[in-house]
C-alpha cells in the first residue's frame, strides 16, 4: 500500500473513482474516511451512488466531467474500466494521470488501460491500510483542488435552478425530479428507468445511502423500474420506495402494478410520460400522444393521479406517499412532461470502439 501513499504524495489533483466493490465488501464507511483523510474527491458508478453521500462536501457531482478531465491521478476502486467510466479513457479521463485499482478480482485489474500500480485486495482492508499510512499534511496539499472543483459544482447547481423551478406547461423534467427529490424522505429508496428520464435524474435526483439508487445499470435494461421498486419493498417494507419512470420503460412491466395490489407492496410509481419514446429525433415513435396511466388505478383498486400543472405535482406526490404507507398499495402517479432531450450520452456513441475494448461484463 505504500506505493499508493507516494502516489498521493506526489499528486495535486486525485479524483476517486468508486465501483461496486465498496458494495458488495461493505466498505462505504473506509471510503469515506480514506477521501476524508486524504482530501479526494469522491465519484461512484450508477450502482455505487450513495456509498458517499451525494451531498457530502467531497461528492461535488456537478465538478464531475472536469474532475476526470484534469486529474492527475486516479484511484479506481472496485470497478471494471468499462464504458461507463470510458475504459478509463481520453477524453474523459486525463490520459496522463497515474491510475491506481485495487480490486478483489484480479482479472478486472489493467484491462482496458494499463494501472500504474494494481493491487488484488478487499477494498474494506485495503482502504484501512492505506489510510492509516497517509502523512497528516496529505489533506492540505490537495484542498486547493477541492476549492476548485467546489466552484464549478456550485455554479453548475446555480445554472440548473431556473429549470429545477420551471414553470412551464408540459412539466419541465427537471421540475418533476425536482419535486419528488424535495418530497421523500433522505433514507427513500429510489428507482429510476428510462432513457430521457434516467438522464435528468442524475441532475436533479441525488443517493445519500448505499443501495438506495437503483437504475437499469451497465447495460441499459430499460423496463426494470416497477419490478425493482417492488424487489426494494419486499426487502425493505418499512422504506419509501419510489420509481420514477419514464412512459415506455413503465409500459414493460406496468402490469406488474396488480402485483403489488395483491402483495400489499405500497410503491409509487410517478410516469415521467413524454408520450413517446424519444431517444432519438425522427425516429418512428417519438410522439406517440400522452395516455393517462393513473386510469390503471381504477382498474386494480388503488391511487391514481394525473398531473399537467407544476403547481400540482408536490401535493400529488404527497398524497401517493402518504396513501402508499397507510395502505400498503400501489400508487401512480401520471405527468405530463416536455418531450426534451438530457443532452445525457447515448449508448450508441460506444459502439465506435468495435472490438478496441472488452464489452462491459
Amino acid at each position: 500500500m505504500s506505493a499508493v501513499v507516494a502516489a498521493l504524495e506526489r499528486s495535486e489533483r486525485p479524483v476517486i473513482v468508486a465501483g461496486s466493490g465498496i458494495v458488495w465488501s461493505r466498505a462505504w464507511d473506509q471510503l469515506a474516511a480514506f477521501a476524508e483523510s486524504a482530501r479526494i474527491p469522491c465519484y461512484t458508478t450508477p450502482i455505487t451512488r450513495g456509498a458517499i453521500p451525494e451531498d457530502h462536501p467531497l461528492a461535488l457531482v456537478a465538478a464531475r466531467s472536469t474532475a476526470f478531465r484534469e486529474a492527475d491521478c486516479l484511484i479506481v476502486l472496485g470497478t471494471r474500466d468499462n464504458f461507463v467510466v470510458n475504459y478509463l479513457q481520453p477524453p474523459v479521463m486525463n490520459g496522463d494521470a497515474t491510475v491506481v485499482e485495487i480490486n478483489i478480482n484480479a482479472m478486472h485489474l489493467s484491462r482496458n488501460r494499463l494501472a500504474d500500480i494494481a493491487i488484488t485486495a478487499d477494498l474494506a482492508v485495503a482502504l484501512e491500510s492505506i489510510t492509516a499510512a497517509l502523512p497528516p499534511d496529505l489533506a492540505a496539499r490537495h484542498q486547493p483542488w477541492i476549492d476548485s472543483l467546489a466552484d464549478l459544482d456550485a455554479t453548475a447547481k446555480q445554472k440548473l435552478a431556473p429549470q429545477l423551478a420551471s414553470d412551464e406547461q408540459p412539466i419541465h423534467p427537471l421540475r418533476l425530479c425536482a419535486e419528488v427529490e424535495a418530497a421523500l424522505p433522505r433514507d427513500a429508496i429510489r428507482v429510476v428507468d428510462g432513457h430521457e428520464t434516467l438522464g435528468f435524474s442524475r441532475r436533479a435526483m441525488s443517493a445519500y445511502r448505499p443501495s438506495h439508487m437503483l437504475t437499469p445499470g451497465a447495460y441499459g435494461t430499460m423496463g426494470v423500474g416497477v419490478p425493482y421498486a417492488l424487489g426494494a419493498k419486499v426487502a425493505r417494507p418499512d422504506a419509501t420506495v419510489v420509481a420514477v419512470t419514464g412512459d415506455g420503460a413503465f409500459g414493460y412491466h406496468a402490469m406488474e402494478i396488480d402485483t403489488a395490489v395483491r402483495h400489499e407492496l405500497g410503491i409509487v410509481c410517478v410516469v415521467a410520460n413524454n408520450g413517446g419514446w424519444t431517444s432519438g429525433r425522427g425516429r418512428p415513435g417519438r410522439f406517440l400522444g400522452f395516455t393517462d396511466y393513473s386510469k390503471l388505478a381504477d382498474v386494480f383498486g388503488c391511487f391514481g393521479a394525473d398531473v399537467s400543472d407544476p403547481v400540482d405535482l408536490r401535493p400529488a406526490i404527497t398524497r401517493a406517499l402518504d396513501y402508499a404507507d397507510a395502505e400498503n398499495r400501489p400508487a401512480i402517479v401520471n405527468v405530463s412532461m416536455a418531450a426534451l432531450s438530457s443532452s445525457g450520452r447515448s449508448f450508441s456513441r460506444y459502439t465506435r470502439y468495435g472490438t478496441k475494448h472488452y464489452d462491459p461484463v
